[in-house]
């Protein structure tokens, strides 16, 4: 099975990486991801949620981009990661590693319907 092609949009600190990211296409995207990281400078943002699909080639990317932005000390925070793409991570070991790909933990708003009765002002009868 093949997903999309992957692609590495964007400049001025906002990017993105989009389609399945292969073994055969890693390369390029190296290439391509650390040019973009070295043009610029301050913090950057790397969008996931167009990638399909999560792999140890894609990790060892993210990891390297990661490490390279932080030797340029360019802050890179990854968001919108697929939940297969943060479980992955936090198997290996490296979640913590990768800024934004923790496991959200913030805990679902309460709901009381009890107390919030549908019809607040009944008719009077």
């Amino acid at each position: 099975m093949t997903g999309a092609a992957c692609e590495l949009t964007g400049a001025d600190g906002a990017l993105a990486l989009s389609g399945a990211v292969t073994p055969d296409a890693a390369v390029a995207l190296r290439r391509d991801g650390d040019a973009r990281i070295r043009q610029g400078s301050g913090p950057l943002a790397l969008d996931l949620a167009g990638v399909t699909g999560a792999s140890s080639v894609l990790l060892s990317l993210l990891l390297c981009w990661q490490r390279l932005a932080a030797e340029r000390q360019r802050p890179l925070r990854f968001c919108n990661a697929p939940n297969d793409l943060v479980a992955l991570a936090a198997l290996g070991g490296v979640d913590h590693c990768l800024a934004g790909l923790q496991p959200d933990t913030t805990p679902a708003p309460a709901t009381d319907t009890a107390s919030h009765p549908a019809d607040p002002h009944p008719a009077a009868g």
